[in-house]
C-alpha cells in the first residue's frame, strides 16, 4: 500500500480536459467550501449505489484530500483534552491530526491481535474513559489490510452507541475488499457514523487531492465552517 500515493496513471477515463471540462466556466476561481453542487450531487449518487441507500446532499463535503477531511473532522468533533481511540496499528497520520486539535490519541492494539469478538469488544472496555469522545476504525485497514466484516462492524457501533461515542470510519480502501464483501459502516448507525472515502486510493489519483465526507448534517455544516 505505500503511503497512498500510486505509480500508475490514472483510468484511461480520466484526463485533464475531463477535469477542465467540469471547470470549463472560471477554472481559476476558488469552489465553494462544500465543493461544485455537481461533485456533491454525482458523490452522493455514487455512495447511494454503493451502500444501497439515499445519501443526500446535505450528507456530504468534498475536502482537500482524506487527510484535510479527517482533521477538519477531528476539530469539529473534539475539543482540547477530549480522546479519540484508535484502533491499532492504524493510519499514522489520524494521530498526529488529532494532537494537532489538542486531542488525545489513544491507540488501541486490535488488527491482527487474534481477538474473538466478545475479547475484542472487552478491549475497547479496556480504554474508554470520560474524556472519549469518538471511536476511529478504518476498514480495509491501513497497514494490515484486514477487512472487519459486518458482525463485527455493526457490534463495535452498538458499543459506541452505548457509550455515545461518535464513529469515525475510514473507509478510503473500500474497492479494494477481495475475499469479501465490504460492509459500509454509517448505515449501521447514520446520526453516529461518519465515513471518508478517497479519490488518491479508490481512483489512483492522489496528487487531484480529493476526498468525500458522509455524515450527519450537523457534523458537515461543522465540517464545512
Amino acid at each position: 500500500m505505500h503511503v497512498g500515493d500510486t505509480y500508475l496513471p490514472p483510468a484511461v477515463s480520466i484526463s485533464e480536459p475531463m477535469i477542465m471540462t467540469h471547470r470549463a466556466d472560471q477554472p481559476h476561481r476558488y469552489t465553494p467550501v462544500r465543493g461544485t453542487a455537481s461533485l456533491i450531487s454525482t458523490a452522493s449518487q455514487w455512495i447511494s449505489e454503493r451502500q444501497g441507500q439515499l445519501v443526500s446532499t446535505d450528507e456530504v463535503i468534498i475536502t482537500g484530500g482524506a487527510t484535510a477531511g479527517l482533521s477538519a473532522l477531528v476539530a469539529a468533533l473534539l475539543n482540547p483534552g477530549e480522546e479519540l481511540m484508535l484502533l491499532a496499528p492504524y493510519w499514522p497520520l489520524m494521530a498526529g491530526a488529532t494532537r494537532m486539535h489538542g486531542a488525545i490519541p489513544i491507540a488501541i492494539p486490535f488488527f491482527q491481535e487474534g481477538l474473538s469478538l466478545p475479547q475484542a469488544l472487552a478491549r475497547l472496555d479496556e480504554y474508554v474513559s470520560d474524556r472519549s469522545r469518538a471511536l476511529y476504525i478504518n476498514t480495509p485497514n491501513n497497514p494490515t489490510g484486514e477487512v472487519l466484516s459486518a458482525e463485527w462492524l455493526k457490534a463495535i457501533v452498538k458499543w459506541a452507541a452505548q457509550r455515545n461515542l461518535w464513529v469515525i470510519s475510514d473507509e478510503v480502501y473500500d474497492l479494494f475488499s477481495y475475499h469479501e464483501e465490504h460492509c459500509y459502516t454509517r448505515p449501521l448507525d447514520p446520526s453516529r457514523v461518519i465515513s471518508a472515502y478517497s479519490m488518491s486510493k479508490s481512483f489512483g489519483m492522489a496528487g487531484y487531492r480529493c476526498a468525500i465526507l458522509q455524515g450527519p448534517t450537523e457534523v458537515i455544516s461543522a465540517v464545512e465552517r
